[in-house]
């Protein structure tokens, strides 16, 4: 299946429209990875059964902007409950965690 998938380049909306994208076509994911990563930043990875993932660049967390809001969507779409006050409390540089 061909999605169509847009290149993020940290942008909060396109990460927001392939993630839409990539739950109409296989459904919640299974797991998410929040990390800080050394040279790429924040990077959310999203997993799905048949060992499919993805990488979204245009979240992040920290702070009360654009990329955190958009987390919070996302995790909507996820069926994810965590709001913006815990997504504002975790630390932006040296943070993993998995929902």
């Amino acid at each position: 299946m061909h999605l169509d998938l847009e290149e993020e380049g940290g942008v909060t909306s396109v990460s927001l429209s392939n993630a839409a994208k990539l739950i109409a076509a296989y459904g919640k994911p299974i797991q998410v990875v929040l990390e800080d990563e050394p040279q790429d930043g924040h990077i959310v990875t999203a997993y799905w059964p048949g060992e499919r993932s993805f990488k979204f660049t245009g979240f992040s967390w920290g702070y009360g902007g654009t990329g955190p809001h958009g987390l919070e969507r996302f995790f909507e779409m996820a069926g994810i409950v965590c709001g913006m006050k815990t997504i504002m409390s975790w630390p932006e540089k040296g943070f993993k965690e998995t929902l």
